[in-house]
Parts: structure tokens; C-alpha cells; sequence
């Protein structure tokens, strides 16, 4: 193909658009998003959402920015190496704290906005001087009617990719799934990164140019904080460059100060890299060979055309599943090479198709070639941007053959995927209902077993998870997370003594398991096994640690084995950590264990403060009275047994020791 010289690239004059269309388009993409995505609001946390989210001390204070940019690295969170998207989620935490609100409508915002970047980058570009020739129907430097079209239509056709890559059903993992916000941020950085570009090279004053150029450079710089496959922007940045406006590469060279610095921002990723080579455990080349995992994204990239062109059945979760002979994926195989040797013939030939080939093979590459992303092998949320091409590819057709049916037709199927993405979203509602068509669809991910479990846990059906965990563990015994879990729901369905042996498997496994071991010990006190409860809680409170809970149940085991002087000890500690208006109980407790070593004094002064925390609490209110008895203290003893009576009124022996107190009264 003839190279093209366009070292002046300004947009042609929108002839048959106006500023009130333009702003009309705006406002229904928005409007488009919004409904698409109302009923999101009220979905719960879900799977990745809790390490994530639930789990993660770093978001809690958003004050504290240096702890907040470093998210943590460990437990397969998605923001580890991210700092930008932690940021964002502690944002979320000061506004609605656990409540999901507030991290769907920001996901919302993102998708909303990534949707009106896409319409400005889609229809600049069709409108570029230089974009006449290359969309002609012979693919030379010669315009022809269809060509003319795309640009006097540019609007519209912007607007209808723009739509149906924003309500398409494909996207909701990504949207409605809180922690896969690192795949819409990163899909706005990405194309924040090419708009911005794009009116750099449009702009004819310098001031302007050196904004739009700064602005490039740090979208670029915001997505590389936000995940990994934003090392691709600067290479479709240089193909966008070369195809839609220099014509070839030697005269990209022009642009070579921006350049410099969108590559310079790859310093960032490396640093973030090499600070979490694998990503908290995502990354795993000893589980899994590159071979094998490429193999595997033969099968899933084939899964991913497939939904962009017929979105159902919709995956929350494939699981791990890997592919390890190449003869049960020759079919896919053979079809992304054909498809691969097409873009690169495209590039030369037909530059067009040949970058939105590009476009979707390279922003694909990070996470569907050769770097084995264990914890996840296929993700329909991967499709975020790559999905764009393929709408670009259809629509373009489509409006080259029926330009006047472009509108209708596209805000038809816009209304059809509007209305699938909707039922969708009311899937995710119902976590249960998800993870039930989850296993239905696709039976070979077992951790939808595990998914199931959790909502009977939440609602309330332990027997019910007990059954969904043990199915998971038939797959995957050595699951030592949901082996825990199965362990608490085992003493929640009261089975306890089945729980002891799968507390002490997940121990032997971790033994570093500080959580793991104070259940266990919680299980062996419920059982009254005293002294390995004691011993259980004892290796969990090393010196200068402790929270309240455990020093506490350790205190009890104590007193249970005859060891009162350290039990008080503990008790002291619990106390010293619990906050004095929910210490309650525990005063209580300690009182009791204060007057088993005949130390009444102190006694009534502990049963005191647990009324005071918690007046409603019969238990301290007599042990109160009888103390008080004890100390011949009777009129005290008569104030005890009346708060004992307004906690649990009509109680026999309330009433008994009331008036028994009130006889001893002097006559």
C-alpha cells in the first residue's frame, strides 16, 4: 500500500451534525448507562468483593494515604500492585464504609465515562482529514461514497458503537462486580490516553498541544497504577498513530517528545511489579507452564467471541480449568492463528481492520497468552476494552451497506442488550440464584460449590453450606480457606466435634493461622476442653498481642483448670482492649472469677461496671446482690435484686432474695 503523508491532520467539518445532536448523544449514553445499570445498586459483595473489600485494613482510612497506596499483596486481592483502584475503594469506604452503595455508583460513574471517551475518540477519528481514504472500499488512497458516508455520518456511527459497547450484557461482570472496577478504570485511562492524543496531534496552537500532551501522559501514568495490561497503551497508541493520522511510522517521529513520555510511564508498572512480581499469588508459573495456559486461552478467547456476538450463557466464574494437549483446542487454535495472520496482513493492506484486529489481540495479550493467571484462566471481564473492536468492526459494515437503517436498527439492538444486561444485573442480586446458573453452565469450576456455600452461610442455612463445602472439598481437598469455613459452619450447624478435626487439618496446613486457632479454641471451650483450649489460646497470644475475644475465652479456660490468678490476669487484659460500654459481659465474668478467689471488694466493683455497660444483664445484677450479702451490705444488696427484677421481671428467685435481703433489714 501507497504510504500516506498527513502531516496536517485536522478534522473535517461536521456537515451534517450540529452541537445540539452532539450534546443530544451525550446526554442518551449517559441516560443509557444509568438504566442499564440502575438495579445495581443494591447487589451484594461478591466473590472477589470480599478480599478485596471486607478484608482490606488498608482501605479504612483514607487519611492515611501512605498505607492506602499500598495495598496489600497477600490472600488473592484485586488491588494488589494497584494503589489507584485502593484509592478509589477507601474513597468508597468514607463515604458508605461496608455498604455497596456508594462502590456501585462509582463503578457506574467509570463506565459511564469510559462510554462517553470511546464516543469522542470513535467520532474525532472518523472525522480526520486522513480517515477518508483509508475507510474507502479498495483499501487505496482513492475516497469513494461509503468512505464519505462514515464521515458525514460520523456522529451517528460513534454514537452507536459507543451504545452498544456500553449496554452490551458482556460488560456487567465488569461494572456490576465491584473489584472489577480495575478493568473499567483501566479501560477509561486507556482511552482517555488515545483522546487526549488524539487532540494533541489536532491542535494547532502549541499551549494546546502541550495540555492534551500532558493530559495523554497522565491517563497513561493513572492506568498503569491501575492494572497490568496498561503496558499496551504506548504500542496501540503508535499503531493508532500510524494508521489514523502520520500514515507510516517514520513520520510518528514527529510526536517523539509525547512518546517518551507515555513510554516513561512504564516505570511505574515495573516499579509496581517488581514490588508484586506475582501479583498475591495470581501469577503462578510453577502450577501452571505457559504452554499449557496458552492452550487454555485458545478455548477462552474463542468463549469471548462468542459472547460478543450471542452473550449467553454469561459466566461469573470459569474457575481454573487448564487445557494441557493441544488437540482438544486445534479448532480454536487454528481459528485465532487465521484471525491473528489476517490483522497482520490487515495492518499492511487494510489499515483499519488491521488495527481493530490489533486493538483486540493487544490488550488481550497480558492476560490471555502466556502468563499462566492461575486463580482465574478465562474472565469474561478481560473483554472490557477488546469488546470495543469488534462493535466498531460490525457497526462499520453495517453502516457502509445501510446508512439510513443505522439509527433504528442500532437503538433497536441497544433496547435488546439494555434490557439482557438488566436481567443480568438482577441475577447478581440474588447471590445464590448466581452461583446456582453458575454450576449449571459451567460445571467444571467446582468453586461455584464454594460460592453456594457462602449464601446458605449468609442466609442462615448452615446444614445447607455444610453440604456445598463438602462437595467443593470432594473436588478440592487441599483448599485450606474453604476447609475454615466449612469448620465454622460445622460448629454453627452444631456439629462441633466434626468441626475439631477440620480446625486441627487446617492447622497442621497453616499453622500461622491466628484465626483458624482462636475458633478452634472457641470450639474446644464449647465442648469443655479446658486444657487444650487453654494451650490453643496460649500460642495465639504471644507477648504484646491480643485482642479482647481472646484474652477473654483464654481467661475462662483458665478459671475452668483451677489456674484463677492467671485467669484474672487475662480477664485484666481483655479489658484493658474492650471499650468500656460494651465491656459488659466480660466484667461480669471477671467479677465472677474475682469472688471464686474471695476477692469481694474488687468483685463488686467489676459487677458494678457490667450493669453500668449493660443494665440488662440478671446474671451480674445477682451475683451483685449476693456479693453485697456477703459483705453485709444489705441495703445495697435490696438496690441489686430490684435492678435484678427490672432486667428479668417475676423471676422466683429475684423475688426470694429480695425479700429474704429485706427481712434482714434492722426492725
Amino acid at each position: 500500500m501507497a504510504k500516506r503523508d498527513r502531516s496536517v491532520p485536522a478534522p473535517a467539518a461536521p456537515a451534517t451534525t450540529s452541537r445540539v445532536s452532539f450534546r443530544l448523544a451525550l446526554l442518551a449514553l449517559v441516560v443509557a448507562v444509568g438504566l442499564a445499570y440502575c438495579n445495581t445498586l443494591n447487589v451484594p459483595f461478591i466473590f472477589d468483593d470480599f478480599p478485596t473489600i471486607e478484608k482490606n485494613e488498608t482501605i479504612r482510612d483514607l487519611t492515611a494515604l501512605d498505607r492506602v497506596l499500598q495495598p496489600p499483596t497477600e490472600g488473592g486481592s484485586g488491588v494488589s500492585g494497584r494503589p489507584f483502584v485502593n484509592l478509589t475503594l477507601a474513597l468508597n469506604y468514607a463515604i458508605s464504609g461496608l455498604k455497596p452503595w456508594s462502590y456501585h455508583l462509582f463503578n457506574i460513574l467509570i463506565h459511564a465515562l469510559a462510554t462517553l471517551t470511546l464516543f469522542g475518540l470513535v467520532r474525532r477519528t472518523l472525522l480526520l482529514a486522513s480517515c477518508r481514504s483509508l475507510l474507502a472500499s479498495d483499501g487505496e488512497n482513492i475516497e469513494s461514497p461509503a468512505s464519505r458516508l462514515l464521515q458525514e455520518k460520523a456522529l451517528y456511527v460513534a454514537f452507536v458503537i459507543a451504545l452498544l459497547w456500553a449496554v452490551h450484557p458482556l460488560q456487567t461482570e465488569s461494572v456490576t462486580c465491584i473489584i472489577q472496577r480495575t478493568e473499567t478504570l483501566f479501560g477509561l485511562f486507556y482511552l482517555l490516553t488515545l483522546y487526549c492524543f488524539t487532540r494533541f496531534t489536532e491542535s494547532p496552537e502549541r499551549n494546546a498541544r502541550i495540555r492534551w500532551g500532558v493530559l495523554s501522559v497522565v491517563a497513561c501514568t493513572l492506568g498503569m497504577a491501575t492494572k497490568e495490561a496498561m503496558v499496551t497503551a504506548p504500542v496501540i497508541v503508535l499503531l493508532y498513530d500510524r494508521t489514523f493520522i502520520s500514515g507510516n511510522f517514520r513520520s510518528t517521529a514527529r510526536h517523539r517528545w509525547l512518546y517518551y513520555g507515555i513510554v516513561a510511564t512504564w516505570a511505574l508498572l515495573f516499579y509496581l511489579l517488581q514490588g508484586n512480581p506475582l501479583r498475591g499469588g495470581t501469577a503462578d508459573y510453577e502450577k501452571v507452564t505457559s504452554w499449557d495456559y496458552l492452550l487454555t486461552q485458545c478455548r477462552g478467547i474463542v468463549i469471548y467471541l462468542k459472547l460478543s456476538l450471542w452473550p449467553h450463557p454469561l459466566i461469573l466464574d470459569y474457575g481454573t480449568v487448564i487445557t494441557r494437549s493441544l488437540s482438544t483446542v486445534v479448532p480454536q487454535a487454528l481459528l485465532l492463528v487465521g484471525l491473528a495472520a489476517g490483522t497482520v496482513y490487515a495492518l499492511w493492506r487494510r489499515p483499519v481492520l488491521g488495527f481493530l484486529g490489533a486493538w483486540f489481540f493487544i490488550i488481550l495479550s497480558p492476560s490471555s497468552s502466556v502468563v499462566p493467571l492461575v486463580t482465574q484462566t478465562i474472565a469474561e471481564h478481560r473483554m472490557y476494552l477488546p469488546l470495543a473492536a469488534i462493535i466498531a468492526l460490525g457497526v462499520g459494515l453495517f453502516a457502509r451497506r445501510a446508512a439510513a437503517l443505522l439509527l433504528p436498527v442500532g437503538v433497536t439492538v441497544a433496547l435488546v442488550a439494555g434490557i439482557a444486561t438488566l436481567q443480568r444485573n438482577a441475577l447478581y442480586r440474588d447471590t445464590r440464584a448466581m452461583w446456582s446458573a453458575n454450576l449449571v453452565h459451567w460445571p467444571e469450576n467446582e468453586r461455584a460449590y464454594g460460592g453456594l456455600a457462602t449464601a446458605a452461610d449468609e442466609a442462615g442455612n448452615f446444614t445447607e453450606a455444610v453440604d456445598y463445602y463438602e462437595a467443593f472439598l470432594a473436588h478440592r481437598p487441599d483448599d485450606v480457606d474453604i476447609r475454615f469455613n466449612y469448620a465454622r459452619d460445622l460448629v454453627k450447624a452444631g456439629r462441633r466435634q466434626d468441626a475439631l478435626t477440620q480446625f486441627e487439618q487446617v492447622l497442621r496446613l497453616m499453622p500461622e493461622n491466628t484465626e483458624a486457632r482462636t475458633n478452634h479454641a472457641a470450639n474446644l471451650l464449647a465442648l469443655e476442653q479446658w486444657g487444650e483450649a487453654t494451650r490453643q489460646l496460649s500460642l495465639v497470644l504471644r507477648p504484646g498481642k491480643g485482642n479482647p475475644t481472646d484474652n477473654f475465652n483464654l481467661a475462662e479456660a483458665l478459671k475452668k483448670v483451677g489456674r484463677g490468678p492467671e485467669a484474672l490476669v487475662q480477664y485484666q487484659k481483655a479489658l484493658a482492649l474492650k471499650p468500656k460500654a460494651r465491656a459488659g459481659f466480660m466484667q461480669y465474668r471477671y467479677g465472677d472469677a474475682l469472688r471464686q478467689e474471695n476477692r469481694y471488694a474488687e468483685a463488686i466493683a467489676a459487677y458494678r461496671a457490667a450493669v453500668a455497660a449493660q443494665p440488662d444483664l440478671f446474671a451480674a445484677w445477682m451475683n451483685l446482690g449476693g456479693s453485697l450479702m456477703l459483705q453485709e451490705q444489705v441495703a445495697e444488696a435490696i438496690r441489686a435484686y430490684e435492678g435484678a427484677l427490672r432486667a428479668q421481671p417475676g423471676d422466683l428467685a429475684a423475688q426470694k432474695n429480695l425479700d429474704f435481703a429485706r427481712s434482714q433489714l434492722p426492725r
